[in-house]
Parts: structure tokens; sequence; C-alpha cells
């Protein structure tokens, strides 16, 4: 199919496409604003040929050397754009389920209200959801992922990138690299995965999983569970009654201001979050600590059974910091080693 030129002055252009999308050029910067229907723009780039297909149109071809950004703007339909050329790009879906995926350079994407979908490829991106449950991917490159308004999904894939739920019930998985993942508010879960990774899980009753590498857990507020993985972690439960669990390596736990089960190897409940819950919940019921942990020890009352039975310890030397603020639980080797805060 041949192609429609379109040249770049210095002086505006605009051009009226099918479907009533606008298609501008300005000293550089290509702009495609959108309709209430779902547009669907690509960009594509061959050396210093762009192309622009908008709505299965025959698309425009520009040159890409004149080109230094690309906005695009929808509206209220399901709209695609892809950007797949080395130039950078600045899109927002606003309103609808969107999908869009970023370019090699550093792109912004926003999804606006509603479900979107959103890749930011190569390219140290900076990339939000908004409104809605978003499922939200990095790519590669150092990337900033914010979930925003909704239970959203966010991946950090490759690089060290930087990830926050904000609001909602959400999940968030750093990849490769050393990574930084915050829950915020509502119920989270966050998986550093591999790499030396930072875990924040603030309000709510959160899953924080190390993963590999030698990383820091803090669950903050809430009743929360710890799991560091493999390498030399560092577990802090602060307020809440929560459930920590140093996992293979030599680990550093703190118990924080709440009644905690501090446990210095793994457990065969690890890879299960549904069990991990039954035990922090059979943890947080009446009753002084002692009976709470006599009752998890015997497997009484269908609480899990938490004894050396069901932990495993690996050996290491592990360090607990005891605030002795409230009456934490130990499941500990000889040789691991209490400190006084």
């Amino acid at each position: 199919m041949k192609s429609r030129p379109f040249g770049l002055e210095s002086l505006e252009q605009k051009t009226l496409l099918a479907a009533d999308v606008m298609l501008q050029t300005e000293d550089g910067n290509l702009s495609i604003i959108g309709t209430p229907a779902a547009d669907i723009v690509h960009i594509a780039q061959e050396g210093d040929v762009l192309s622009v297909s908008i709505n299965g149109q025959e698309p425009y071809t520009l040159d890409a050397t004149q080109v230094a950004s690309i906005y695009f703007e929808g509206a209220s339909g399901d709209d695609e754009f892809i950007n797949n050329s080395s130039i950078p790009s600045v899109a927002y879906g606003n309103r609808g389920n969107d999908r869009l995926v970023g370019g090699s350079a550093a792109d912004e994407l926003h999804g606006g209200p509603g479900y979107d979908v959103i890749d930011g490829n190569d390219g140290d991106d900076s990339l939000h959801g908004d409104y809605g449950n978003d499922i939200i991917h990095g790519g590669r490159g150092n990337d900033s992922v914010y979930g925003w308004h909704g239970n959203d999904e966010l991946y950090g894939d490759e690089g060290d990138d930087y990830l926050s739920g904000f609001r909602g019930h959400d999940k968030v998985y750093g990849g490769t690299g050393n990574d930084i993942l915050k829950g915020h508010e509502g119920n989270d879960e966050l998986y550093g995965d591999d790499g030396d990774d930072l875990l924040y899980g603030w309000m709510g009753h959160d899953l924080l999983v190390g993963g590999n590498g030698n990383d820091y857990l803090s669950g903050w507020s809430g009743n929360d569970i710890l799991l560091g993985g493999r390498g030399n972690d560092r577990l802090w439960g602060h307020a809440g009654r929560d459930l920590l669990i140093g996992g293979v390596g030599g680990d550093t736990l703190k118990s924080g201001t709440g009644e905690d089960i501090n446990i210095s190897g793994s457990t065969v409940y690890d890879n299960d979050p549904d069990a991990l819950d039954k035990v922090l919940a059979a943890w947080d019921t009446e009753g002084s600590s002692y009976d709470r942990a006599d009752r998890l020890f015997k497997g009484e009352d269908g609480a899990p059974l938490v004894n050396f039975s069901t932990v495993k310890n690996d050996g290491t030397v592990d360090v607990f910091i005891d605030d002795e603020t409230e009456l934490d639980w130990f499941l500990y080797e000889r040789k691991d080693v209490f400190v006084d805060e």
C-alpha cells in the first residue's frame, strides 16, 4: 500500500484524518489527538522514515530525524497507542480501557480512568495507571511505575525500578534488578524477585516476599507477612501482629511494636500464601501470646502446625532485634543472636 507523504515545515501543520483524528506537527513535535471513538494509532520506524497509521488508514510518512517527540491524547474510547520507534512519546489514554506501548526511548504513559494495559518497552519510562484496575509492565530500563487508584498489577521487569501501588489492593513484582516496591494503602502483595530490593508495605495487611538477593522488608502498619527468601535479608514488622520468616541466609529480624512471630529459617508454607494467611489469622486471635503460640505449636483448634516439624533451619546465624514492648514468639537455632534495641 502506498503511503501518504507528510513533510515537516517550520510552520505549524494540521491535517484532519478519517474519524476526525487530528494529526499535528509543530517544531518537531508530532501530536495526535483522538476522538470519543476507539482510536488505533501505530507508530513505526525504518531508519530515517517514520510512519503513522491511524485507524487502519494509509500511513503518513515523515522524516524521523525531524521529529523530536510524539504526543498522543485519547478521549473516551478504548484506544490503542503503540510507539515502535526510537522517538520518546507522551501518551494519555484518558477514559476507556486503553492499551499504551512505549518505544525504545524514555516514554511517559498515562492510562486514565478505565482498565488499562501499559507497557513501557525499552528505555527509562514513567508509567501511570491512574483510575481503574490496570496492568503495567516497565519492560527493559530503569522505570517508574505507579498504579494510583484501583487494584493494579505492576511489573518492573528488567532494570532498577521504582514501583508504587498507592490506593487499592495491588500486586507488585520487581523483576530483575535492585528495585523499590511500595504498597501504600490497601492489602498489597509485593514480590522483590531477583536483586537487592527494598519493600515497603505501609498501610493494610500486606504480603512482602524478598525473593533472591539481600533485601529489606518493612511491613509498617497492619498485620503483615514478611518472607525474606534467599539472601541476607533485613525484616522489620513495625506495628501490628506480624509474621516474619527470614528464609535462607543470614537474616536480621526486628519484631516492632506488635506481638510478632519471628522465624529464623524457612517453613513448609513459604510458597503457599493462603497457608501463611491462616498462620497469621490464628496468631491474631484473643488470648495471651503464650496461649496462641501453644495453639500453633500443637496445631490445635484448626490452627496450622508451626513447630520444628514445619520450620526448616539453614545453619546460618540470624539476628533477632527485640524492642521488648510486646510478647513475641521466636523460633530459632542455638547459634542465632538476640539483641535488645
